[in-house]
């Protein structure tokens, strides 16, 4: 079979909705192609990589009252130096290749039959997507339908680095440490002008920890409850699902502070959203 033909075999899949006996298709990867929430506007992309952002003023402050003044503010304060540096952005997804309430649609929520090469050729393609923080266990994978033995291949395929951070649902990391060594992983790539896309399973919760930890990291929020703001401007609402994530930035965003105070320590944490232990570097 053709890849032409494999698509359209794939996209006329369908089924029969149990509760009304009638025929119903599936939301897939043709009929609705993956979405992205870029962390960074990209109007703000060209001024980023070329100044970055006066200590006073954060991306929370661009999105709330008359941006455009915040920018031309920012123009004024701090002219570009030279050629504009490679730099590139976060964004947030629900998780490719997702399959879920294939029996039909519950409670109003659409079907799910989603497909991960076409997902990861369109992140890559489209978006410039070269590197994955999969917030999901291989347990979860699976129930979703992307195994992760599947989910790797079709990733190395679509020329895609996949970095694991695993959490539960409703969850945070286990420690600080664990997500701040992926925050710098990410970072690194960015500085060379890769974008870096961020998921869990719905791209709200799990996902929009990670992005609010990369801010706070970033130094593109001040503030934990600023950074909790912002990405559920930019993604969703319900962005940051329990107390217990929101816990977890609180305690991040402490722990960036410390970092600023004192550049020579490192984190020793071995709970998550507990106090910190820092130990200083000789």
């Amino acid at each position: 079979m053709s890849m032409m033909d494999s698509i359209i075999h794939y996209s006329s899949q369908s089924s029969v909705d149990p509760s009304i006996g009638l025929p119903f298709v599936p939301k897939n990867s043709i009929s609705h192609p993956i979405n992205i929430s870029w962390i960074i506007p990209i109007e703000y992309m060209a001024f980023l990589s070329s100044s970055g952002l006066p200590d006073r003023i954060d991306l929370y402050d661009l999105t709330i009252s008359q941006p455009s003044l915040h920018l031309l503010e920012l123009q004024q304060i701090r002219q570009p130096i030279g050629a504009p540096k490679a730099f590139g952005n976060l964004a947030l997804s629900s998780c490719p290749g997702k399959k879920v309430r294939l029996n039909g649609p519950v409670r109003g929520r659409a079907a799910i039959n989603r497909d991960l090469d076409l997902d990861f050729a369109r992140l890559n393609r489209q978006f410039g997507i070269t590197t994955i923080v999969c917030c999901l266990n291989d347990a979860e994978l699976s129930f979703l339908g992307a195994p992760w033995p599947r989910y790797y291949e079709m990733a190395t395929k679509n020329n895609i680095e996949i970095l694991r951070l695993p959490m539960m649902e409703g969850s945070c990391p286990h420690t600080i440490e664990e997500i701040d060594i992926v925050i710098d992983l990410v970072s690194e790539k960015m500085s060379r002008g890769e974008n870096v896309l961020t998921h869990c399973r719905g791209g709200v919760g799990r996902a929009g920890l990670f992005a609010c930890c990369w801010l706070l990291k970033s130094r593109f929020c001040h503030t934990s409850e600023r950074a909790i703001r912002y990405v559920r401007m930019r993604r969703s609402p319900k962005s940051i699902e329990t107390m217990r994530q929101a816990e977890f930035i609180i305690h991040y965003a402490r722990y960036i502070n410390k970092l600023i105070e004192h550049p020579c320590i490192r984190v020793m944490n071995h709970h998550s959203c507990t106090g910190l232990i820092l130990l200083p570097l000789y």
